[in-house]
């Protein structure tokens, strides 16, 4: 099976967690209503994912072809060196909660579907790398995403999107004339197994981040991706 659909991924959110994160107090009005949001949230919500296997076909100096598509990233194409296999995958918090979202009115309550939506996603997120690591035996998986960093722009979405086909659309996904996704609480790029994990963080440096997951190395593109480019 090279073709995964993931549509009945589990959606439970850690209020308390969530509450201290958002630096909510207990007791109060606006706790109360998130909590009620975060009830009918977790009835609604159905997160999905699709992915698939790929085969890389070949390398150049600058760019990696994965069944066919050429992705133009140094940084990816050493990333995945010594590879035969990638993992290209679409990931949402799902339309369902998405269209939820946007009946929202109240300006907090705004705020608060999308700390959920989000929240939604990570944990779609959590669950899809977890199955790929227990479907395929992998070893620690590391990703890439397109618009992420400036080595890979955000128009190879078009290549990636080509590359997925027609199982995005089981999962409700579209990708916009934009670049961006709809639901806007998608994600999309390639999973590969890499012996030391590799996030894009390492290589950004923008420092308030709230998806910041490793601090930057401001030397690492020239120790691990630089010399391939000469």
């Amino acid at each position: 099976m090279d073709n995964i659909v993931l549509d009945e991924l589990v959606f439970k959110l850690n209020c308390d967690q969530m509450i201290k994160k958002m630096h909510l107090i207990e007791g109060r009005s606006e706790t109360d209503r998130f909590r009620e949001m975060v009830v009918a949230a977790e009835n609604m919500a159905k997160p999905k994912a699709y992915y698939k296997i790929s085969r890389i076909d070949s390398r150049s100096q600058n760019s990696v072809i994965i069944d066919s598509q050429k992705m133009e990233s140094v940084v990816l194409r050493v990333n995945t060196e010594k590879l035969n296999r990638v993992f290209p995958f679409v990931v949402t918090c799902g339309t369902e909660l998405t269209e939820w979202a946007d009946g929202c009115t109240d300006m907090l309550d705004k705020l608060f579907a999308d700390e959920i939506k989000m929240a939604a996603l990570r944990s779609a997120m959590a669950q899809l790398e977890k199955d790929i690591e227990a479907r395929f035996n992998t070893c620690e998986l590391s990703q890439m995403n397109p618009g992420s960093l400036e080595d890979w722009s955000i128009n190879e979405q078009k290549k990636l999107f080509a590359l997925l086909g027609g199982g995005v659309s089981k999962v409700g996904v579209e990708l916009l004339n934009s670049m961006v996704m709809y639901p806007d609480k998608s994600e999309s790029g390639i999973f590969f197994e890499k012996e030391k994990k590799f996030t894009n963080c390492q290589l950004c440096p923008v420092k308030k981040c709230p998806s910041l997951s490793a601090p930057f190395d401001s030397g690492l593109y020239e120790r691990e991706y630089l010399s391939t480019e000469q």
